[in-house]
């Protein structure tokens, strides 16, 4: 089922109230990340699985309080992971592809993914 959100995008869980008001919006860059992940793979099937991750991770590195605990590209339903030299284009042998990732905002560990039909990635 899809992730439930709050108006802003951050994904709704119980962990929030942990959260201060600064790291509340830091935390945001989340979803942005996951968006731009997104259009990445969506707009460029030349980029990596690695390169990707490593686009993220800058991204997400921007928010002053944030640690990244893990990025994964993983298959779906099997959650396998991809290579970091696989090609995104390349992508076939699974009908869905899910971004994963949980990143501590200050003290709170927060968790948040996308899946994406590797149809629309592979056409």
């Amino acid at each position: 089922c899809p992730t439930l959100r709050e108006p802003d995008g951050l994904a709704l869980s119980s962990r929030n109230v942990y959260l201060s008001e600064e790291e509340r919006k830091q935390a945001l860059v989340l979803y942005e990340t996951l968006n731009r992940a997104k259009q990445e793979i969506l707009t460029n099937r030349q980029v990596t699985v690695g390169e990707l991750v490593g686009k993220m991770e800058s991204m997400i590195r921007s928010a002053p309080d944030a640690r990244i605990d893990y990025i994964e590209v993983l298959t779906y339903p099997k959650l396998q992971p991809f290579s970091d030299y696989q090609y995104i284009a390349a992508i076939e042998e699974t009908e869905y592809i899910v971004i994963a990732l949980a990143v501590f905002i200050g003290k709170t560990r927060l968790i948040d993914n996308c899946i994406l039909e590797s149809r629309n990635v592979t056409k």
